[in-house]
């Protein structure tokens, strides 16, 4: 099994949709270019864009699976 790692970038929440959606478009084109792929590649990652709601659905999904073994194992911070 290969873990896929995401990185995303994050806003206020009152940021408004036509500001999300801009950053997205303009994010998707800079994957796109090749020399930016290339270094992506380098780290030994895979460029894959999306949509805002696909990184808020996947960074619910991980808050939520962690949260679990956060809770079940019962870590406490000091």
């Amino acid at each position: 099994m290969t873990a896929t790692r995401r990185i995303g970038f994050f806003g206020p929440g009152n940021l408004a949709p036509a500001i999300t959606a801009r950053l997205n478009a303009e994010l998707q084109k800079i994957l796109a270019m090749p020399k930016v792929g290339e270094l992506i590649r380098s780290g030994g990652n895979e460029p894959a864009g999306g949509s805002p709601e696909d990184f808020a659905r996947a960074v619910r999904d991980h808050s939520d699976r962690w949260g679990k073994v956060i809770r079940h194992i019962g870590l406490k911070l000091d």
